[in-house]
């Protein structure tokens, strides 16, 4: 098959992909437009929660700014439940955004028992203003330090 020939094919693989919210290309486009959109992604700090043998958690908050994001991905060949509830800065209850595995979008844990089954990953949006980094300098990295000012929707080097 020439390459000329394997264009429609994989046309028509993209538009399934696309039409599908749980194919890799959906995924990596909404992860993408994350990373393009979200201040914290943009410009705020990178903590790390956890890291087992099998789990490794995130966050990403950016100073000032309401909205923050923790990830947990499985890297297990077994399902795990993922205890975060040492970590007081998250709230109890955590609303997953997106997920890997399309049925849990949606689904709200307690941060004491966050589930993923192997190779998933979740991406949990979640509203404070209260912020990790300050208590945890050696798990959290910024490249440049930046804040947020909410009510004028400035962002600023603080």
């Amino acid at each position: 098959m020439t390459s000329l020939e394997l264009v429609p094919v994989l046309v028509g693989l993209m538009s399934v992909q696309t039409e599908d919210k749980g194919s890799v290309l959906s995924q990596y486009v909404f992860l993408n437009g994350l990373r393009q959109s979200e201040l914290p992604f943009l410009r705020g700090w990178f903590c790390y929660v956890l890291a087992d043998t099998d789990v490794f958690s995130y966050l990403r908050e950016l100073d000032g700014h309401k909205g923050a994001y923790l990830m947990v991905i499985n890297f297990g060949k077994g399902s795990a439940t993922t205890d975060l509830s040492a970590v007081q800065e998250l709230p109890e209850q955590l609303k997953v955004l997106m997920s890997t595995n399309t049925a849990n979008d949606g689904k709200v844990f307690q941060k004491s028992r966050i589930l993923t089954e192997p190779g998933e990953g979740l991406v949990i949006h979640y509203s404070t203003y209260t912020r990790f980094h300050p208590n945890h300098p050696a798990e959290c990295f910024v490249s440049e330090k930046a804040c947020y000012l909410e009510t004028v929707d400035v962002l600023y080097k603080c």
